[in-house]
């Protein structure tokens, strides 16, 4: 399960559309559109990315993850979550509900994100 997220580099990449990655597993690359992103769950070097229809796991780190998706649309909300904020049906006590899951918010990214809800 070997894999790397690809993201061209902003002066290649003014041809290509700006709404997605290219996320390698086992040998192929995955075209994921940012919008079906659901969440990323980190487990040490390798990322589940949970999107509408599938898991993709992928050998990443969270840190390379976060520094690739869109600061606009993602939020890290645990060292080993990241959501995307369209998902978010609820927010309450520790937890974020998502889609189909209920995911921890950890201490350190808590302010952060009451923040950002409280603005929207």
């Amino acid at each position: 399960m070997d894999g790397k997220i690809m993201k061209l580099p902003a002066k290649e990449s003014k041809s290509f559309s700006q709404d997605h990655i290219f996320i390698r597993s086992n040998s192929k690359f995955f075209r994921v559109r940012f919008e079906d992103i659901v969440y990323v769950q980190g487990m040490k070097d390798y990322l589940k990315i949970h999107t509408r229809e599938h898991i993709i796991i992928t050998h990443q780190t969270m840190s390379e993850m976060e520094n690739i998706l869109p600061a606009d649309r993602f939020i890290r909300i645990h060292k080993s979550y990241i959501v995307a904020f369209s998902g978010i049906r609820a927010v309450f006590g520790n937890s974020v509900e998502m889609e189909k899951d209920l995911l921890p918010i950890g201490p350190n990214y808590k302010d952060k994100l009451m923040s950002l809800v409280q603005r929207s």
